[in-house]
């Protein structure tokens, strides 16, 4: 069916919003994700290889509330992350950023930040960051979208979670990965 022309220009607002509502969001593009639950940093040190997840501050992010984070290609030939959480400490700002190694049992294990050039130094548009405000029942979202991505030899092991202040009271490992081998 082929509509008239009148009714494709009607429609052309809406079809731009689809449009830019898309990117990052390519079905057909590479994606990984890890969802865990946060355990201890007693649990980590029990079981490191088995602990994706760790709370350093039970105060803004109590044993058992649960992460998922998906590093997408996107449609800009970049590098999508989000993040979803639940059961972290209600009505909170957090500010999440991603880490160039892996979560330990203390929060300097992550490593630096990961840094799209590092030798542009630290600041948000050469970073992944995260920034998010939890509801009533510790719950929210957030995602960064990056007409760039983990190019050939970068790493990124994880993301952390800060608190209001900037103190680490999260990590979860995530094994980012060069998805465009265009990078």
């Amino acid at each position: 069916m082929q509509l008239p022309r009148r009714s494709m220009l009607a429609l052309a607002p809406q079809l731009a919003v689809l449009a830019v509502a898309t990117v990052g969001t390519a079905a057909n593009l590479p994606s990984r994700s890890v969802q865990a639950r946060f355990a201890t940093t007693a649990g980590y040190r029990a079981h490191p290889s088995r602990t994706d997840a760790v709370a350093y501050d039970r105060r803004w992010v109590p044993v058992g509330s649960w992460v998922r984070v998906t590093e997408l290609a996107n449609d800009l030939g970049g590098v999508t992350v989000r993040l979803a959480v639940r059961g972290l400490a209600p009505d909170a700002s957090y500010r999440a950023l991603v880490h160039v190694s892996r979560c330990g049992a203390v929060p300097s294990s992550a490593g630096a930040p990961f840094m799209n050039s590092p030798a542009s130094g630290q600041y948000d548009a050469n970073e992944l960051p995260l920034a998010f405000r939890t509801g009533p029942s510790g719950a929210a979202s957030a995602a960064i979208v990056r007409d760039w991505g983990i190019g050939t030899g970068q790493r990124a092991g994880s993301v952390v979670i800060d608190a209001r202040g900037g103190a680490p009271v999260a990590c979860v490992t995530v094994p980012f990965a060069r998805l465009n081998p265009g990078w």
